[in-house]
């Protein structure tokens, strides 16, 4: 898992929103943040600079933190998730879309869709792209 710059956050690489709203999660991300096949995964908001949305599931929150989620998941057989088209616009999505899959904090992975870390990414041809096509 690379870093862009000196002190940035650590990337997982690009997923891709498939036009039927299939999202599969870096094996390497469900790994640190303990996704499994069936948890029920919620989506929060990402910040008006980065756009997006961060991923977490109820195990990942702290002394009984509560977040507003945005919409809900489940962590399918191939460690996918589907987005429904009222997903997607609550999200401020369009899909196919492309985004960076990022360490956000210790209770969310982080989605980027704009913003200066997304902007330095595409720099970045070694990044690999998760597609949900792949087979595990």
């Amino acid at each position: 898992m690379p870093r862009l710059v000196k002190g940035g956050k650590w990337v997982y690489g690009w997923v891709i929103i498939t036009e039927e709203g299939r999202l599969r999660l870096p094996e390497s991300a469900q790994q640190h943040y303990g996704f499994k096949v069936g948890d029920r995964v919620f989506a929060i908001r990402g910040s008006c600079r980065s756009g997006g949305f961060g991923l977490t599931k109820q195990a990942l929150l702290t002394g009984g933190m509560v977040l507003k989620h945005i919409a809900e998941f489940i962590v399918d057989e191939k460690g996918c998730i589907q987005l429904q088209a009222e997903d997607q616009i609550h999200l401020g999505l369009c899909a196919p879309v492309q985004l960076l899959v990022v360490r956000g904090s210790r209770i969310a992975l982080g989605f980027v869709a704009k913003g200066p870390i997304y902007e330095e990414a595409l720099k970045h041809q070694e990044l690999v792209i998760v597609s949900s096509e792949e087979e595990n």
